[in-house]
């Protein structure tokens, strides 16, 4: 299982179904966003109302394009400033519209309520590395959604569910990738009954960290050889294994995959 890198080129997302009948994949419809886009469309409820949506950014124009059902151009949202990569997206405890977040050229994030028309903006040091996203996480076991994003000199931040900082963790080298976010169980019976989130991050020299929901260091895992680097995109991915076991997969610039135990890093 490999993540391809997406490529600065003007683009436009599709909607598939899969065929019952043959072992294929339809087209459905497309919409066409007219601009360059390093970015992942996620779906969405941005109004509440049961309705879902596609959103994908485009970089140079700094613009949140929207899909309606059948393809429909919905009306865009722009910013001053490029958008660097992806959109998250979540849905707050007793809120029923989803809350958005993205990066900005600048070194900003916006976290967007588009129901309520507002939008917070939230300065962060550091570069971020163009292709890269915040994400979504309940970190601290309060079933509200914190945010984790990653800048280039190697710093991991954690903000509340107001944006406002929780904690940050240095990786000691260069981050060009986003970060992952997992709930895992510890190996033991006794510590397994208090599932905890955990952060994975690869710097570029090859290395995975995991990082407790609280911002601690908790083992990390070296590859064979360095991580890509901008323009290549290679992000940590968590995969469940079934029970309660999961693995972080992780590739280097020789295309190498690497399955790593979620818990302990073995």
């Amino acid at each position: 299982m490999r993540r391809l890198p997406l490529r600065n080129a003007a683009v436009c997302f599709v909607l598939l179904a899969s065929s019952c009948v043959a072992a294929a994949l339809d087209e459905r419809w497309s919409c066409d966003t007219l601009g360059a886009s390093r970015s992942l469309p996620v779906v969405a409820d941005h109004m509440g109302d049961g309705q879902l949506h596609a959103f994908v950014t485009t970089r140079f124009d700094g613009t949140v394009w929207v899909a309606g059902h059948g393809g429909t151009s919905l009306h865009p949202y722009t910013y001053p400033y490029w958008l660097e990569g992806g959109i998250a997206a979540a849905v707050q405890p007793g809120a029923a519209a989803a809350v958005f977040a993205f990066q900005e050229s600048a070194g900003n994030l916006n976290l967007c309520d588009y129901k309520a028309g507002e939008t917070k903006q939230v300065a962060i040091g550091g570069e971020a590395c163009i292709g890269t996203m915040p994400c979504f996480a309940d970190l601290d076991g309060d079933r509200a959604f914190e945010i984790v994003l990653t800048r280039r000199n190697g710093i991991v931040t954690a903000l509340d569910d107001t944006a406002a900082p929780l904690w940050q963790f240095d990786a000691g080298a260069p981050l060009d990738s986003s970060p992952a976010v997992a709930t895992v169980r510890a190996a033991d019976a006794a510590a397994a009954e208090q599932p905890s989130s955990m952060v994975y991050v690869v710097t570029t020299d090859g290395v995975l960290h995991a990082v407790s929901g609280a911002g601690l260091p908790q083992w990390r895992f070296r590859m064979d050889h360095a991580a890509p680097r901008f323009p290549s995109v290679a992000d940590p991915l968590v995969v469940p294994l079934g029970g309660t076991g999961a693995a972080v997969v992780v590739s280097d610039v020789t295309g190498g995959l690497y399955a790593v135990d979620a818990v302990d890093g073995h």
